[in-house]
């Protein structure tokens, strides 16, 4: 999948919040990262294809966590994204 890396990633009073604005429709979708999601943007935002396993492996590296849980995690963030149409495949 591809993030969308055209879309910039703020903190605002602590948070961490992605912006997303339909031209043709004027919605605007707002999408509101934790820490750990945040990190995996900021890190792969301009990777040419997002898997749960690169996430995996971040999320591993970052915080010293089992295969099992980074691959859960991953998969879950990477969805929630992919939902909220914040990544394509």
């Amino acid at each position: 999948m591809n993030l969308q890396s055209t879309l910039p990633l703020r903190r605002i009073c602590g948070r961490y919040i992605l912006f997303k604005r339909n031209d043709s429709t004027g919605q605007r979708h707002i999408l509101e990262l934790n820490d750990t999601a945040a990190m995996l943007w900021q890190r792969f935002a301009e990777h040419p294809n997002v898997t749960p396993s690169l996430l995996a492996d971040a999320l591993m590296e970052e915080y010293d966590i089992e295969r099992d849980l980074a691959d859960a995690d991953a998969t879950c963030i990477l969805e929630s994204w992919k939902q909220a149409g914040f990544c394509v495949d």
